[in-house]
């Protein structure tokens, strides 16, 4: 297979990606050999930040027309292959990092699936996982809305991260289904009551951008199904954590400004979710970096 320096992401004081710096701590703890690579999901998140290190970077995601055509179009791919997570082979304790975005909320038998990439870890290897929580807000908003709203929900940025800049997201949205604010502003759902400036006419629709990280705030064209079993929270994460042997070394976690507040508030309270027993709102994404265990006293037969 070939070796490969990815180049991820930009990284810089608005938003760094909060894998890149792990990976390559990780990278000078194994003396910067080549970093073996598995990346489920390769054609949803954007690639991984390794900066220098080399690397070979294996891909696995369904073999759909949306994420299959975004993952044969990436470059840094030394191997592909298309097919359930569930049942493609993964091989076992083959790689160095295990990198998953945005890919345990959309799968059924997420657990099994969180099984695999453990299994196919080194001891001491890096298991990155990036989610929607299930109970969080945009989870609640995630399962409950028409395809046509949901696809048009707030889509993260390839640093996990928002700025400024999204605001022209939400007025757009609003101005498409009127879902308007006071004085017939639309509403950008943002918690601390900032109401975007409204628009004369509504926007022209864009091409949608091809590739992962295409642009800053790129949106797939297609998520597939919003299916959010019982482990995809960051509760539940931790939970299968604890079971399961590993260790979590670093944690981040964002809150998105949500077109209709208010109907993702009701919604999330009506199916008893969206906030914490001290009634603090749930973060809607999650970011956790987990080490698998070395144990000492194993034996490999």
């Amino acid at each position: 297979m070939a070796e490969h320096a990815v180049a991820g992401p930009p990284t810089g004081p608005s938003g760094a990606d909060p894998f890149s710096k792990r990976v390559r701590f990780h990278g000078q703890d194994l003396g910067y050999r080549r970093l073996a690579v598995l990346d489920a999901g390769c054609g949803l998140a954007p690639p991984l930040d390794l900066g220098r290190l080399a690397a070979q970077v294996v891909g696995v995601e369904t073999d759909e027309p949306g994420p299959r055509e975004r993952a044969l179009g990436r470059t840094d791919l030394a191997e592909l292959h298309l097919g359930d997570l569930r049942t493609v082979p993964l091989g076992q304790r083959c790689f160095d990092i295990v990198h998953a975005s945005f890919v345990i909320e959309r799968i059924g038998h997420a657990e099994l699936v969180l099984d695999r990439l453990v299994a196919a870890l080194r001891p001491g290897g890096l298991l990155l996982l990036r989610s929607h929580d299930r109970d969080s807000r945009y989870g609640v908003l995630d399962r409950a809305l028409p395809e046509a709203l949901r696809a048009r929900l707030p889509w993260p940025r390839p640093t996990g991260r928002r700025g400024a800049g999204d605001r022209t997201t939400w007025t757009e949205w609003a101005a498409e289904f009127g879902v308007l604010g006071r004085g017939g502003r639309p509403r950008t759902g943002r918690d601390d009551g900032y109401v975007a400036t409204p628009t004369s006419a509504k926007p022209e629709p864009q091409a949608p951008q091809q590739g992962p990280g295409a642009g800053d705030g790129a949106r797939p064209p297609d998520r597939g199904p919003a299916v959010y079993e019982p482990v995809v929270s960051l509760n539940g994460v931790r939970a299968y954590a604890i079971v399961r042997d590993l260790d979590i070394i670093d944690q981040h976690s964002s809150r998105y400004p949500l077109p209709v507040p208010g109907l993702a508030a009701r919604l999330a309270a009506a199916l008893g979710r969206g906030t914490d027993r001290a009634g603090n709102r749930i973060a809607d994404e999650f970011t956790l970096v987990l080490r698998k265990r070395e144990k000492r006293d194993a034996r490999v037969l």
